[in-house]
């Protein structure tokens, strides 16, 4: 049984009712507004970005997810261990919003691209964030990383 109160707060109501075993469903849309984030599935508040390493300064990529409850770097080197290794990550949730947040650092080296090249490896160095929260897997954009040539 409902209470007006119930009635105010959502719309459209709809009732399916099945023939076969007379099972009654009933939908709510709800017209509460709410932030759209809370309670859906991961996404992607910051994707890694194309850089360069300058001399012998690192490469940092950075990811930040939202609603994951796991999330980590791939490279197309093929060895995810020694790349989740030297990924360092901090999780948290927002006490304002109540949103589990991952933020994601990735230290790409000068060593890692020259092993890419002598490995024979014909495409760029490219790492891209990979996270999953609930039934859902998403796969940020591929970064790529390149030498740069002036100093």
């Amino acid at each position: 049984m409902t209470s007006t109160a119930d009635k105010r707060n959502h719309e459209n109501v709809k009732t399916k009712h099945s023939s076969e075993r007379n099972i009654c469903f009933t939908f709510w849309k709800s017209n509460v507004k709410s932030d759209e984030s809370v309670g859906s599935g991961p996404a992607f508040d910051e994707q890694p970005s194309d850089s360069f390493i300058v001399r012998s300064k690192s490469a940092i990529l950075r990811c930040k997810t939202l609603n994951a409850l796991k999330a980590w770097f791939a490279c197309n080197t093929g060895d995810e261990r020694a790349i989740q290794d030297k990924q360092i990550g901090h999780n948290y949730v927002d006490p304002q919003t109540g949103i589990r947040i991952i933020e994601l650092d990735l230290e790409v080296t000068r060593n890692d691209i020259d092993e890419h090249a002598k490995a024979g490896y014909t495409t760029p160095y490219q790492c891209w964030c990979n996270a999953y929260g609930g039934h859902q897997s998403i796969v940020s954009r591929r970064a790529s990383i390149l030498f740069s040539c002036k100093y």
